[in-house]
This record gives C-alpha cells, structure tokens and sequence, in this order.
C-alpha cells in the first residue's frame, strides 16, 4: 500500500482535522474531513486513494473518481485484470480496474460473495463506446477451459488421483474449490474426459491411472 493507490485501510480514531486511518505499523494516515464520503465512524474499513497534501504528507481520499482514468481504451475484451469493489448498485458491484479505471461487475456474473472492499480477479466483458467497461468474473463459453483443466489435473495430482466432485456437485462446493461456476466446472470436467484423463463416478473423479 503506497502512495498512488486504491485500498482498503480501518479508521482508528479521528481527531480535528478528520479520521486517522490505520496504514503500516510506522505511520497512519489523515482521512481529512473534506476527503471523506458519506457516513462513517471509529472502526469501519473504507476504501481509499493515499495521496498527498500540499505540503506533500501522504494522506486519504475517499473522492475515489478524482484518481481515476476516465479512458480505458487499453482495456481488451476478456483481458485479465485485478478488481477492487467501492460500491454496489441493483445492477451489480462497482470496481476499480487495475488501480485505473471505474466498471460494474453485474449481478449475473458473481459467483462468489463479494462486498465493499472485496478484492478479485475477473474478466474484460466489454469496454463500451461512452467508456463504461462491462466485467466478468469469468471467462465466457468454452474460454478459460485449458486453464481450469490444468487446475483441475493439478489438484487430482496433488490428493492422490482423487477429488469428492463431480458434474452433480453442489454449486457452492464446487465454487470453494475452484473458484468458479458448475457450469465452468462441467465444460472442464467434460474436456478431461473426453481426453481421457479422468474418469467420472457417484463419489468424485479419479486420474484415468490411478487406482
């Protein structure tokens, strides 16, 4: 956490000139009054930009709009990129891009719980012509496959040729394992079968060698 970036840091006290945030365990950080947004108190956890006062002293912001880069035309569509949620909308989860820029992660492509300050990695949707980018938690359709395969093969290696999943697993366990949706999960499942890398049974998967 350093000078330029967005983070999520605790306020510890306040004094006179606004909140005191808990920073490193050499230095702590002013939230001045002016820089902060909405209600908050001793305690909360909030999402800033460390900055610099005139007189070049680090310090907080939590007008995180004033730091961003309002175009992301470097951004590709599926592109890989670090997500830090601000903010939750009906449509979905606000998230600062790769430290640069503003986009929503939409309901439909959460697969995990995520609130304020939650960090992840996801996916480039779409970047839209008035700027907004569209994200995703996952890559769509067959994309990301290999990668979850390999994942997959890696785990069976690493607990003896078995795991206790399959395509009729619970959502949710299936998603504390990987990281992902069942239906992710199925189309990687499905590629290593068809390879004929594992077997697939009531109890799990095994390694197509193992016993």
């Amino acid at each position: 956490m350093s000078i330029g970036e967005f983070t999520q840091l605790k306020i510890i006290r306040q004094n006179d000139n606004g909140f005191i945030l808990y920073w490193d365990v050499t230095q702590n950080l002013l939230l001045p009054w002016e820089e902060k947004v909405g209600e908050i108190s001793i305690g909360d956890e909030v999402v800033v930009f460390i900055t610099e006062d005139e007189q070049k002293i680090p310090m907080a912001s939590m007008r995180l709009r004033d730091f961003l880069n309002g175009n992301p035309t470097q951004l590709m569509s599926n592109q890989q990129v670090e997500l830090l949620v601000v903010g939750e909308s009906p449509l979905g989860f606000e998230c600062i891009i790769d430290q640069k820029y503003l986009g929503i992660l939409y309901h439909n492509e959460v697969f995990q719980a995520l609130s304020y300050g939650s960090k992840l990695t996801g996916f480039v949707k779409k970047v839209r012509d008035d700027g907004k980018v569209d994200l995703m938690s996952q890559l769509q359709g067959t994309r990301g496959t290999p990668r979850l395969s390999q994942k997959i093969l890696d785990r069976l290696e690493t607990a003896d040729g078995f795991l206790a999943l399959n395509d009729k697993s619970d959502p949710g366990d299936i998603h504390d394992a990987f990281g992902v949706s069942k239906k992710k999960f199925k189309i990687a499942l499905g590629a290593l079968y068809k390879k004929r890398l594992i077997t697939i049974a009531g109890d799990g998967i095994r390694l197509l060698d193992s016993k």
